[in-house]
């Protein structure tokens, strides 16, 4: 078994998707209304779905984190420059805390 796709429900998918786009190099497959899907270099993807539309698909809408919580996942990279991808996720819209931190894991 190999892993090869995951897809986050967001609720304002046009901001997670210009987020998206902008914090990474990754390459866009996938561009459709409430969907996008992006293809990293080892060949896995990254979607993102708007909310309800995921849950239309599957027949449940996920709950929404409210302000201050967080919600029950998690996403890793590994990249060459920490620092400079810090950078690049600041501009794109990440809390400079946050991507500080993630940076410094590298």
């Amino acid at each position: 078994m190999q892993h090869v796709l995951t897809i986050l429900a967001v609720t304002d998918f046009q901001k997670a998707l210009a987020f998206y786009r902008a914090a990474f190099d990754f390459k866009q497959t996938v561009d459709v209304p409430v969907y996008a899907e992006f293809e990293m270099t080892d060949g896995r993807r990254l979607g993102i779905y708007e909310r309800n539309s995921f849950g239309l698909n599957t027949g449940i809408v996920p709950r929404e984190a409210e302000a201050g919580e967080l919600s029950g996942a998690e996403i890793y990279f590994y990249c060459d420059s920490p620092a400079e991808q810090c950078a690049k996720l600041v501009q794109a819209g990440a809390d400079r805390t946050f991507a500080v931190a993630i940076a410094s894991m590298g």
